[in-house]
């Protein structure tokens, strides 16, 4: 677990800067197969990050996130924007944006 959140963090750092926090890290059953949610802080950007990473297989957890979801709000749990690792190996310039929240016509998003 420990090294998972040592990835995490320098990951994050490379794309966010030196200031992201881990927050939490909880283990959510998004899919039958499961997920781990972990949560971030990044201060300079005034935003939380949270990651989704997916089991391997049944004992193990894959080495990087699947999913990336920027100014995520753990309160009502969405986000403004989902990237997606298809590869899972780590940021690097091969992450897809996989949803964003769209504004409404008041200036609202969704």
């Amino acid at each position: 677990m420990k090294a998972l959140n040592t990835l995490l963090i320098a990951g994050l750092l490379s794309i966010m800067g030196n200031d992201c926090k881990l927050v939490a890290i909880k283990k959510g059953y998004y899919m039958p197969s499961g997920l781990k949610q972990a949560l971030f802080y990044c201060q300079n950007k005034d935003m939380y990050v949270s990651t989704l990473t997916c089991k391997k297989n049944t004992k193990e957890w894959a080495k990087h996130p699947l999913f990336y979801m920027l100014n995520y709000d753990y309160k009502e749990n969405k986000a403004s924007e989902t990237w997606i690792d298809k590869k899972m190996d780590g940021l690097n310039g091969n992450e897809e944006l996989y949803w964003t929240r769209k504004k409404t016509k008041n200036g609202d998003k969704k």
